[in-house]
């Protein structure tokens, strides 16, 4: 899978610096009791200290992100297909299909799908017996043109059942030439895509390679530089055409990078409730990474707060108070606060 454009990591990355230098300074340093005290007193102030002023501000990082998008093999089914050349395109992408679809046609002769637990290998006409005369009449029967038995004999029925099938698509027969069906043994509820088809106007002959891929939970990983920092478990990829993902597993890749590996946030299957896609094989979308959640709130300069013996975090007001406070988040050299303070507040740096 290509990794995402340098460029744009670069900038994004270098920003992302910032998420933790907000906790260096007074926050690496514990305060104890008598120094708090000390602190606590207009003397500690000094006559001119340097003052910032708690404001309201907008937190939240996103890290933009190309992700890739692998609908995995589950297995292969080999259809034989007639001789001639391609005259309607074979079924491109990976689909959902239903009986009865034209998948492709050759010299004007659609080849349809049905559900077969085994591929076709004969052609199928009158007299014909076995499953594969079992398949179509129960394929007959689901599309509308045959209401008997599923007995596994070409009779009278059959054939009638056949003809006006094959009317329907514009073709004057009443059997099933080798090539005219492709037997899959489950439709609907998967997908399906062919490997290398032929283009239109080229010959076709032999068979088409038709892989089964598992739609309901995809492969969906990225790749970045490996200078990104405050990675972890558990953030969330915000994708417009996918179900809420978080970011599952972290780990090295052949180029110095960083693969990152994403998964449902409900912990099912991706796409157990539909993805908004024209799935390929591969598939490529435009994502984000939270790196810190939105947030609106107080802020002040990280390097204003200050850590007490016991963890509390606390700011020392222009009049000399010590006020404990809440830090929610440190980003870009600035902490969002809770409790104490008020907007327009002016707090000393140390």
């Amino acid at each position: 899978m290509p990794s995402v454009a340098r460029p744009a990591l670069r900038i994004v990355s270098l920003a992302a610096l910032g998420l933790a230098a907000g906790w260096l300074g007074y926050l690496g340093h514990s305060w104890s009791e008598a120094e708090l005290v000390a602190l606590n007193t207009p003397e500690a102030v000094g006559s001119s200290p340097v003052t910032v002023e708690i404001h309201r501000r907008e937190f939240g990082r996103v890290l933009p992100l190309t992700v890739g998008i692998r609908f995995e093999p589950v297995r292969e089914i080999h259809a034989v297909t007639r001789d001639g050349i391609v005259t309607e395109k074979v079924l491109e992408g990976v689909q959902r299909l239903q009986s009865g679809v034209r998948v492709f046609e050759i010299d004007n002769a659609p080849a349809l799908v049905i559900q077969a637990d085994k591929p076709f290998f004969r052609d199928v006409r009158s007299g014909v017996r076995g499953s594969d005369v079992e398949s179509i009449q129960r394929f007959l029967r689901e599309v509308g043109f045959y209401s008997g038995p599923a007995d596994g004999t070409f009779g009278p029925e059959t054939r009638a059942a056949t003809r006006s099938l094959w009317a329907s698509h514009g073709v004057d027969s009443d059997e099933f030439p080798l090539g005219s069906l492709v037997g899959l043994p489950v439709l609907s509820e998967v997908g399906w895509t062919v490997v290398a088809p032929p283009a239109v106007g080229s010959s076709a002959s032999g068979t088409l390679v038709f892989t089964q891929v598992n739609l309901d939970d995809p492969t969906i990983t990225a790749i970045v530089g490996n200078t990104v920092p405050e990675l972890e478990r558990g953030m969330k990829l915000v994708v417009s055409t996918l179900p809420a993902m978080e970011l599952v597993d972290i780990s090295s890749n052949d180029d110095g990078g960083l693969l990152l590996e994403f998964g449902s946030s409900s912990g099912g299957p991706m796409c157990s409730a539909g993805c908004e896609l024209e799935p390929g094989v591969d598939t490529f979308v435009r994502g984000e990474l939270v790196l810190s959640p939105p947030a609106v709130g107080l802020a002040v300069a990280a390097s204003a707060v200050m850590r007490a013996e016991d963890g509390a975090t606390l700011v020392r007001l222009s009049n000399g108070t010590v006020v404990p406070i809440e830090v929610r988040v440190v980003e870009d050299g600035f902490a969002l606060l809770e409790g104490g303070v008020e907007a327009g507040t002016r707090v000393v740096l140390p």
